[in-house]
């Protein structure tokens, strides 16, 4: 191959691994940020004495939080 075609081939090469990985990055740091979201409004529940009834499945606000 030529040394300019070969030359562009990677830069573009670089530049497409470099778009993917900033998606796929910020997509996973957006899942753990939800995983740790949910971890604390758990814990915090559960510090305050209080019992979180049927409420795996739904967003926080949604829930009855009964005391215990």
């Amino acid at each position: 191959m030529a040394p300019r075609l070969q030359s562009l081939l990677s830069f573009l090469g670089s530049g497409v691994v470099f778009v993917l990985t900033q998606i796929v990055g910020r997509g996973l740091g957006l899942i753990v940020r939800g995983i740790l979201q949910r971890i604390g409004s758990v814990s915090l529940s559960e510090v305050k004495n209080k019992k979180v009834s049927g409420c795996r499945d739904v967003p926080w606000h949604v829930c009855t939080v009964v005391s215990s």
